[in-house]
């Protein structure tokens, strides 16, 4: 599935369809988090982690169950096939209504570092329909078109790039796989784990996701692995760890139970009747 923003004509259904939603009402701001030091993946973190109430959290429930415990909070935002660039407005701190900024600072990224980008979008078209989905709706309600959607992975390597963070999509395994997008060509600073901006997809909706500290997180996007450029990297090295301990978890709950053994249930040899099944 190719992840999108939202159909603007179904954004009030979303709640309904949600028991463990909150109304779908846009907050004007959120303040940076200037505690947010996220250090390296530990085995103590996650038990940390694990021991604390998240079901009350707000559309909990569209996390995929191993990054349950590991979201500090879920913040819904308007429908109006904006939500994207809302999101990222959102985590910069910026009011919601400032989206628009964020779609110019993303074209002026895809536009100065063209060359850098085409090696992912492989041909011309595909690359002005890109930049032109980043162009603000020119509709006097603002509400965007499916062109005009915020798309991962499109759209997550220029957002990492542009910001130079680490770009989390989560969803649950029904509507796409979860992938970290990083940087695709500047190294990373001197604390690349203070800042990360986390996606949730949700019926072709997104929601602002903030994650704990230290927590597991998505392998890289395959067309980053394949096209990074030069210092870049090492955002790969930097977050190895909660990248495996996310790999690690995902393997735990996929993995299918044993079969039952007579190890404890010795068979009875003798005259002793086979009870009936």
């Amino acid at each position: 599935m190719s992840s999108t923003g939202r159909i603007p004509s179904k954004w009030e259904t979303i709640d309904s369809q949600n028991p463990d939603s909150q109304p779908s009402q846009p907050k004007k701001s959120l303040p940076k988090r200037k505690d947010a030091r996220l250090g390296t993946y530990s085995s103590s973190q996650a038990s940390s982690s694990t021991s604390k109430r998240f079901w009350n959290i707000p559309y909990i429930s569209q996390v995929p169950n191993i990054m349950r415990p590991f979201v500090e909070d879920i913040v819904n935002v308007k429908g109006d096939g904006n939500c994207g660039f809302w999101v990222v407005a959102r985590y910069l701190g910026m009011d919601e209504e400032d989206h628009v900024l964020v779609r110019q600072s993303l074209v002026h990224e895809l536009r100065n570092h063209k060359s850098d980008y085409m090696p992912l979008y492989d041909t011309e078209d595909r690359y002005n329909k890109i930049l032109n989905g980043l162009h603000p709706p020119k509709s006097r309600s603002g509400i965007a078109s499916v062109d005009k959607w915020l798309t991962t992975p499109d759209m997550g390597h220029i957002t990492a790039t542009c910001y130079n963070r680490p770009v989390v999509l989560l969803t649950l395994p029904e509507k796409g796989i979860c992938e970290t997008y990083f940087p695709i060509r500047s190294a990373p600073p001197l604390k690349p784990q203070s800042n990360i901006m986390c996606f949730c997809l949700i019926s072709d909706h997104y929601l602002h996701v903030i994650l704990k500290e230290g927590c597991p997180l998505p392998p890289s996007c395959m067309e980053w692995m394949n096209n990074k450029i030069g210092e870049a990297e090492k955002w790969h090295f930097d977050f190895l760890d909660r990248q495996d301990a996310f790999n690690e978890l995902m393997f735990k709950e996929s993995k299918p139970p044993k079969k039952p053994t007579n190890e404890h249930n010795p068979i009875i040899c003798g005259d002793t009747p086979t009870p009936e099944k």
